[in-house]
């Protein structure tokens, strides 16, 4: 394969990746379609009790692999955080419910509480989007994630 080709195929599997296999192509609200379909999945495809062993390198690997397309993305389109890039949002909202029972309410609660930390982009969020190389696109993602995995679960083990 020559090298005009693979770098072909590697902007293909970056944009495929980086667009949550397109999604982030929506024409609206790309970021909450992605954070929603995420959850969906995250429903209905976690039949077991949370398990660290499975979780974190799931997230982990979802988390580089997004680093690393979303600087990709970012330098190809000579845009700052495209907002086609959604696969930062499948990360917060996985990290969103980490550790946590996949419960209805845990999950899509989890996903109102992380589209308005994401949205919203309080303080430490807004400030940590700046951050070169797509560490910016995923880290305030990751920060609202976290956000919103506290209150979850200040909610599920705290509220009666």
């Amino acid at each position: 394969m020559s090298l005009q080709k693979k770098d072909r195929f590697s902007f293909k599997i970056n944009k495929w990746l980086g667009t949550f296999f397109h999604i982030g192509f929506f024409p609206w609200f790309p970021g909450t379609v992605a954070s929603f379909i995420t959850a969906v999945i995250i429903k209905f495809a976690y039949p077991f009790e949370p398990s660290l062993l499975f979780e974190l390198p799931v997230l982990l690997i979802v988390f580089f692999s997004g680093l690393y397309v979303s600087d990709n993305l970012e330098k190809s389109s000579g845009q700052e955080d495209p907002k086609y890039i959604v696969i930062d949002e499948v990360a917060g909202m996985m990290l969103t419910v980490f550790m946590l029972p996949k419960t209805f309410s845990v999950v899509f609660g989890g996903f109102v509480l992380f589209r308005i930390f994401d949205i919203w982009k309080p303080w430490l969020i807004f400030r940590i989007q700046r951050l070169p190389n797509g560490w910016g696109v995923m880290m305030d993602d990751i920060l609202a994630g976290l956000a919103a995995l506290i209150l979850n679960a200040a909610y599920l083990y705290l509220v009666p």
